[in-house]
């Protein structure tokens, strides 16, 4: 079954303006939910990179991400940074448009093989 919540996300960019703090907090399934992420530009590789941990997770998340202008849409993969190097990737796309609405959806691939969606955020502009 699907879980469900509602949460506000405040965006704060750093002071030299190449890092981005996301904080959400609400409840997911009943349950208080906060989470934390940091996204910046990797120069080096060219990418996106960050990291993400939330109440549900209890591990940090290390990803790695493309982003494309044309569509609003970033990209990339993720995993848990105590098995950082393993190869165990999940994914997860976004799609947010310039007043703050979009998706957020983290699929993961089963032992069987298909990719299904662990995750779904619906973002609504603010209010």
């Amino acid at each position: 079954s699907a879980l469900s919540g509602r949460a506000i996300e405040t965006r704060e960019v750093t002071a030299d303006g190449h890092w981005l703090i996301r904080r959400l907090s609400g409840t997911l399934d009943g349950q208080l939910f906060e989470a934390i992420g940091l996204i910046g530009f990797d120069v080096e590789h060219g990418r996106f990179t960050g990291t993400w941990t939330d109440t549900r997770l209890g591990s940090l998340v290390l990803f790695d991400a493309a982003y494309s202008p044309e569509n609003r849409r970033m990209a990339g993969t993720f995993r848990p940074a105590n098995s950082y190097g393993t190869g165990q990737l999940s994914r997860f796309e976004e799609a947010l448009t310039p007043d703050g609405a979009g998706i957020l959806e983290i699929s993961e691939t089963t032992a069987a093989g298909p990719s299904v969606v662990a995750l779904r955020i619906v973002y609504s502009p603010p209010t």
